[in-house]
């Protein structure tokens, strides 16, 4: 009897160790609720669980070693098939969503960047661990000046964009490759790593159309002649003078670009303003802006290092002036002086080299034949037509056909001529009653009656050399 409960009691401990051998590290992770269980069987199947647990359930098929047989939701697997080894969890059904994979040759841990996508609406502060999801499509048009605090250091987020938007450049809440605001376009796309305390850095830009974020080439307020009927990118407008937003367009109307800000004292009831450092490419007729400086003003003149405005200041102080060139053709170019301001006006023009553009004028251009000061920036000068004056023309010296006619009177000239006939009866001569008398004449004034015609008829002419029209497109963004 006492070898019979021997026998079965082995019988029953490789039984309760049968599961061990044959499920590897996916052991049931629960012990039998009913029967008989020894202390050694037990301690077997907690350590068979444990071993699971700390294996990730690791093995060539998913773990179905759940009290209900089939896996549950958070369950972990290893899958043993091939390095690397993916690991998931179990969402509920019959899916392992990877987290990453183990390498055993490399000796590394490959992570899932991402997972899941999902849209996101822009806004002022768009907030992108507001979603779980790492691959984001950031919709709308509202500007972003920043994307929130609440992801933690490190993390990152893949983002395209599907409209136009502008991203707003922050030295430290806001770091963008080129310093500056971008201007999405459709399908643009961004990698931004989040830096802690709601700062963030744009790692990578990529355009919808392939071209740098920052091309170093064209420069913002770069003009380009092309034959496309239109601009390729939104970062390019038609320069037609036409008024765009000092908010959208910043970087453009920023000091070197398109104007120039330069520290200036002023003076109450004065129109000149000193301590400049450069005048040499502000003309007449630019708009200036600042501090105590009246709406509209123009600057009507300058030296080395003053400006005489239109108008008197209104204050005394120093204070930045910013300065607008005069290239928009219309009576002010700094737009309504607060929200807008124009572009240069290619229409119908040319370009010029300033002639002073290094500093030395050349001359090739002149103020009396320009028109206007050749020496700044922005200016319009010449015309496609001329009215020559008499002063134009060229010297000449007219000559005259016709006869000359006059009369002879008897009457004490200095000359003797004979009264009678001269030659005989019938012949050329004078009549008179006495052929043998001789008396005073005078030579008189002669008259000529013949005409000169009118020349030139005080019609324009045409200056305009052969030219190829084409569209005149600037660089207005980053």
């Amino acid at each position: 009897m006492l070898l019979h409960r021997l026998h079965a009691w082995l019988l029953s401990a490789m039984l309760a160790l049968a599961p061990a051998a044959s499920l590897a590290s996916q052991n049931q992770l629960s012990s039998p609720s009913t029967g008989t269980v020894s202390g050694l069987q037990l301690t077997n199947n907690y350590n068979n669980a444990i071993d699971s647990v700390n294996t990730c359930n690791s093995g060539t098929a998913a773990p179905t070693n759940q009290l209900s047989g089939a896996a549950s939701l958070g369950n972990c697997w290893l899958n043993t098939t091939s390095s690397p080894y993916p690991v998931g969890f179990n969402d509920g059904s019959a899916n392992w969503p990877k987290i990453g994979w183990l390498d055993a040759t490399a000796h590394a841990w490959n992570v899932q960047i991402g997972g899941g996508a999902a849209n996101l609406a822009s806004a002022t502060t768009t907030d992108l661990c507001s979603v779980p999801q790492n691959y984001l499509t950031v919709t709308g048009t509202t500007t972003i000046t920043g994307f929130g605090s609440t992801c933690a250091a490190g993390v990152v987020k893949l983002i395209t964009f599907n409209n136009v938007l502008t991203l707003t450049y922050n030295a430290t809440s806001l770091i963008i490759p080129g310093a500056a605001n971008v201007s999405t376009t459709a399908g643009d796309q961004a990698a931004v790593i989040a830096l802690g305390g709601g700062n963030w850095q744009v790692a990578q830009y990529t355009t919808a159309a392939g071209t740098p974020l920052i091309n170093a080439a064209i420069d913002v307020g770069a003009i380009e002649w092309s034959f496309a009927f239109s601009p390729s990118s939104v970062k390019y407008l038609a320069a037609g003078g036409q008024a765009v937003s000092r908010t959208t367009y910043a970087v453009l109307m920023a000091n070197g670009n398109l104007t120039t800000v330069q520290s200036a004292t002023r003076t109450n009831g004065s129109p000149t303003i000193t301590g400049l450092s450069d005048t040499t490419q502000i003309g007449p007729g630019a708009d200036i802006e600042g501090a105590g400086i009246p709406a509209n003003t123009t600057v009507v003149s300058t030296t080395a290092s003053t400006i005489v405005m239109s108008a008197n200041a209104t204050s005394s102080g120093t204070a930045n002036v910013q300065v607008f060139p005069p290239w928009c053709g219309l009576a002010h170019c700094n737009g309504d002086g607060s929200t807008t301001f124009n572009l240069p006006d290619c229409r119908g023009m040319a370009l010029a080299g300033r002639d002073n553009i290094n500093g030395t004028a050349r001359g090739k251009l002149t103020t009396a034949f320009a028109l206007a000061n050749p020496d700044a920036l922005g200016m319009i000068l010449g015309g496609q037509s001329q009215i020559l004056t008499q002063a134009q023309l060229p010297a000449v010296a007219p000559t005259f056909s016709g006869n000359a006619t006059g009369t002879l009177t008897s009457n004490n000239g200095p000359f003797l001529i004979q009264s009678g006939n001269i030659g005989g009866s019938g012949g050329p001569g004078i009549a008179g009653s006495n052929a043998n008398n001789w008396a005073q004449a005078t030579i008189p004034s002669i008259t000529p009656s013949g005409t000169i015609s009118n020349l030139g008829s005080g019609n324009a002419h045409s200056i305009v050399p052969p030219y190829l029209t084409a569209n005149c497109y600037m660089r207005v963004l980053p």
